[in-house]
């Protein structure tokens, strides 16, 4: 989509008609518009929003007052806005009108025109139309109050970047699709607890419901507290990191930081050693706790080989071999059948053949090499408990150094640096109980989701016996799948849109910033920055609105890039202009010159409108190669000039009047430069 021109007549600040041509070259595709503030920039930015969309940015003043001040007086009651544009090669008039002498309700009215060889063709569903070349979710991005930019960086606002991400991913289909899947999820499981006489099914519905009710709420208050330790540790480090900078502290602050590392490493530490711990639990906790037995096994195979029981003095090949030569060992005869031969033949009862003293072999060295291992298991985890003994020391040690130095700190005779340190110890404090909370709603939900997967069994089971039952059992698995197969889907949507935005954002810092520093967008969609060794760093409020900036640029580029995506749960990206309001406000001389001139590549139609803090030579340097045309908006006022001072313009080497005085009528007009 590219805007060729708009047309107001009667909005606001504009009495009558006028008319900006916009920049559509593929090389010079910038738009200026120069206006002090309170000239119109913002006005204009919300003409177009209001014309195709009906929407207006947040500080937009009085937004139910549309009409001209001036021509309300004269007896007029329509303002309106015209919007023409090309898209797929093709040229579109869009107009709203506002109609002051109708209800709320019908005092705006939208046409369409899709023009053709100059004719005019009327569309049946002029929003719908719209909707298809810029969806309205994505309106804001395109059409960007820079003013508002530090919307996007605050720590507290991220949930305005998750809802950005996914307005440019187009994920209101699958939004909805989700939201009634879980619907329909919970209306099929009422549906079986109803059917009648089934008061045994209907009972498990119920707790069944209930329990799902539960895991949801109980996840919901987990993924907000969640959000809120990401805050409090955001705040947390920033402070810490300014304590790090400021005289006064920075030598405790670096000493706390380099405890609080090495504490780090203990903890890490222990928990290695608790694992080898367990590691050694499942090796050699046999060893040891076999010892006892082993023992009393081995003393008892000692005592009965003593009593000639085991192994028995004599051998069964030795009595047989006796017996097969009717010899006994003393050379008297044994002959077959009598007292002396049946003596010899008892023997057998109690001898012992190979087999046996194999064995008994076999369990001395088994038994032998327990105790051995036992031995050496108990050295082992002896280690490991000093070790570990040691470690704890260390860290009880570190952490009472740490809370001394932040002692120390908040005792400094500079109220800034204590306040700041108790600031950052309450939010150690926040975050230590938040995590309590978070452990016992994980216990919680893993409890109900035990009783739910309980429940979820029994119904099956009961169902199996009604037909009907077992059908809406077995629909309300399949809505259940997917759903499952859904979310995850969009999940995974999300994460590689905020590692390719990421990737962006970065890139652009590379270039512009005045620091080496990288931009994080984290797991729960907070914009950070962070120092090449990773220290988090403190913004100011022009860094706010730099990153805020970049964001928006990326998230349009990366709209763009989605223009052919095919991914039938997501809306494609789309091509639009980039219009930005006020984009340099906070950004010193330094900044606003390294980071206009990649504006200009950011999309295929830039519109710009800046005040005289913003555009001076330097950004109009930066942007000449670019700019197509250039505009410059001009207060009337009827009143005479009196002492009120004059304010000029030079561009391009030229004095521009921004102010007139002894006018016949109050308004603002623009001129083409």
């Amino acid at each position: 989509m590219k805007i060729h021109k708009i047309k107001l007549k009667n909005f606001r600040q504009f009495y009558g008609e006028h008319t900006i041509e916009f920049a559509t070259g593929a090389e010079r595709n910038v738009t200026l518009i120069h206006a002090e503030n309170g000239f119109g920039k913002t006005t204009l930015l919300n003409a177009v929003l209001w014309a195709l969309f009906n929407q207006l940015t947040k500080k937009f003043e009085d937004p139910d007052k549309i009409l001209n001040f001036t021509a309300e007086d004269e007896g007029e009651h329509l303002a309106s806005v015209e919007v023409e544009f090309e898209f797929n090669k093709t040229n579109y008039l869009v107009s709203r009108y506002f109609d002051k002498t109708k209800t709320n309700k019908d005092k705006t009215t939208l046409q369409a025109y899709k023009i053709e060889s100059g004719a005019h063709k009327a569309m049946d569903a002029p929003f719908t139309f719209i909707s298809s070349v810029v969806p309205a979710e994505m309106a804001k991005y395109f059409f960007f109050d820079g003013e508002a930019a530090e919307a996007f960086s605050s720590a507290k606002n991220y949930k305005e970047i998750r809802i950005a991400i996914r307005s440019i991913l187009g994920c209101e289909l699958a939004d909805t699709a989700i939201e009634d899947l879980r619907d329909m999820s919970k209306q099929i499981t009422k549906n079986i607890g109803q059917i009648a006489g089934e008061s045994e099914i209907q009972k498990i519905e119920t707790n069944l419901s209930k329990t799902l009710e539960e895991i949801e709420r109980a996840k919901q208050i987990k993924k907000d507290i969640e959000d809120d330790i990401e805050i409090f540790r955001y705040q947390r480090n920033e402070l810490a990191e300014k304590l790090t900078n400021m005289e006064e502290s920075k030598n405790i602050q670096a000493l706390r930081q380099e405890k609080k590392s090495r504490c780090i490493q203990v903890k890490t530490d222990i928990k290695e050693i608790h694992r080898n711990i367990i590691a050694w639990i499942g090796q050699e906790g046999i060893h040891v706790i076999s010892q006892k037995i082993s023992k009393e096994t081995l003393n008892f195979i000692d005592e009965e080989s003593i009593k000639g029981k085991i192994p028995s003095p004599y051998n069964e090949d030795f009595v047989k071999e006796l017996l097969e030569k009717e010899v006994c060992i003393c050379k008297r005869q044994l002959n077959p059948g009598t007292e002396e031969w049946k003596s010899v033949a008892d023997l057998l009862r109690n001898a012992a053949n190979a087999e046996i003293l194999g064995r008994i072999v076999r369990a001395r060295a088994r038994i032998s090499n327990f105790r051995e291992k036992c031995v050496d298991a108990i050295t082992s985890i002896e280690k490991q408990n000093k070790k570990l003994a040691d470690k704890i020391q260390i860290q009880n040690r570190l952490e009472q150094e740490i809370a001394e130095l932040g002692k120390k700190i908040e005792d400094l005779p500079i109220s800034e640096i204590s306040e700041m340190e108790r600031a950052r110890r309450k939010l150690d404090k926040k975050i230590q109980e938040e995590n309590q909370k978070i452990g016992g709603i994980r216990v919680k939900i893993n409890e109900l989701e035990n009783i739910a997967s309980r429940l979820e069994d029994a119904l099956i089971k009961a169902s199996e016996k009604n037909k009907k039952a077992g059908k809406l059992v077995k629909r309300r698995n399949l809505v259940s799948k997917s759903l499952e197969l859904l979310t995850s889907m969009l999940e995974a949507y999300e994460q590689k849109a905020r590692e390719t935005l990421q990737k962006e954002i970065n890139g652009i810092l590379d270039e512009v910033a005045h620091k080496d520093f990288k931009c994080h967008l984290n797991s729960n969609f907070a914009i950070e920055l962070r120092l090449a060794d990773e220290r988090p760093s403190p913004k100011s409020g022009g860094e706010n609105q730099l990153l805020s900036l970049v964001f928006i640029a990326s998230l349009v580029k990366y709209s763009a890039s989605r223009i052919d995506d095919e991914k039938r749960i997501l809306k494609p990206g789309t091509i639009a202009p980039l219009v930005l309001d006020a984009p340099l406000g906070q950004l010193d001389t330094t900044y606003q010159g390294s980071t206009v001139k990649y504006v200009p590549t950011l999309a295929e139609q830039v519109v710009l409108l800046l005040s005289s803090g913003q555009g001076g030579e330097g950004v109009l340097e930066a942007l000449e190669p670019y700019i197509g045309a250039e505009y410059l908006l001009i207060s009337q006022n009827k009143a005479s000039k009196g002492k009120k001072p004059e304010v000029k313009r030079i561009l391009h080497g030229r004095e521009h009047l921004c102010t007139l005085f002894d006018c016949p009528k109050n308004m603002t007009s623009i001129e083409r430069i």
